[in-house]
């Protein structure tokens, strides 16, 4: 079981690829055996997603109806790690249990 952060937000003017100070969009999910999704969506103006995953291995799926499963068809994020995605707006994230 691992404590995943999703927070969605706009990518500053410059467009590098690193969420602004500010975000739109918080929501911290407990992952499990099954699959669990973001009751937030990517808002208007929000360019990219950051997820940090602390205690333990987690998959990753984005879309406006998602699905995470444990294996390569979805985005293995590591315990400690904070990846950065883009996303469109109504994408959600789901995980799940590595």
């Amino acid at each position: 079981m691992s404590t995943v952060q999703i927070m969605f937000g706009r990518v500053p003017v410059t467009k590098i690829p690193v969420m602004s100070a500010g975000f739109s969009s918080n929501e911290i999910i407990t992952s499990g055996a099954t699959t669990a999704a973001t009751t937030i969506a990517a808002k208007q103006g929000d360019e990219v997603v950051m997820i940090t995953n602390t205690g333990g291995n987690v998959y990753i799926s984005a879309g406006s109806s998602p699905t995470a499963v444990a294996d390569a068809t979805s985005i293995l994020i590591l315990d400690g790690e904070r990846v950065s995605l883009a996303v469109n707006v109504g994408d959600k994230i789901a995980v799940i249990d590595a």
